[in-house]
Order: structure tokens, then C-alpha cells, then sequence
């Protein structure tokens, strides 16, 4: 302990401990800087890749409005026109209004 403090007290280890102590204090500050420029360069690149998916989703939004706007129009345009033939049923003999109506006429020969 004599030892340390005689070393210690030596005006050229003070001087010694002094710019050692100065490059650790200068060291410590360069590591914070370090630090925080990391820590804001990865907030900046947070904020890109979440500026770019909200950018992608819109697009997105608005291509999917795009292509329902072009399949409504092509709904719309993609009928036919019909004609007042294209109106009437077209019966079955398996319906039961088919045969109805075929009663319904046989009956009016009949009674006829």
C-alpha cells in the first residue's frame, strides 16, 4: 500500500493517472455518442420500413378498389341483352307448373 502510494503520489504518475483517467473519461463519452447515433439510426430505419408498408398498403387498398370497380363495370356490361322471348319460362316436364298447365289445357279442349 506504501508502495501504490508513494507510485501514486510521484508528480509523473499523477500526471500519468490524470491523462489516463481523461482518455477512460473520453473513451466513455465516445461510446455513448456511438450509442446513441446507433440507436437513432435504427429508429430512422423503423420509421422508413414502417413509412414503406403504410405506402404498400395503400396501394394496395387502391388496387383492390381498382379491381372490384373494374369487375362491377364488367358485371354490368357482361349482361346480355334480352328480349321479351328471353322473358318467358321455359318449363320442364318435371315441374309442377308444367303440368298444371298442361291439365289446365287439356281440360279446355275438353270442355270446349
Amino acid at each position: 500500500l506504501e508502495n501504490l502510494t508513494n507510485a501514486m503520489s510521484n508528480p509523473q504518475n499523477l500526471s500519468n493517472n490524470k491523462n489516463l483517467s481523461e482518455l477512460i473519461k473520453q473513451q466513455r463519452e465516445n461510446e455513448l455518442d456511438q450509442m446513441e447515433r446507433l440507436e437513432d439510426m435504427q429508429e430512422q430505419a423503423q420509421a422508413n420500413a414502417l413509412k414503406q408498408i403504410e405506402e404498400l398498403n395503400k396501394k394496395q387498398a387502391e388496387e383492390t378498389i381498382k379491381q372490384r370497380a373494374k369487375d362491377k363495370i364488367s358485371i354490368k356490361t357482361d349482361k346480355p341483352q334480352k328480349s321479351p322471348e328471353d322473358n318467358s319460362i321455359e318449363l320442364s316436364p318435371s315441374d309442377s307448373a308444367w303440368r298444371t298447365n298442361l291439365v289446365v289445357r287439356t281440360n279446355k279442349a275438353l270442355y270446349q
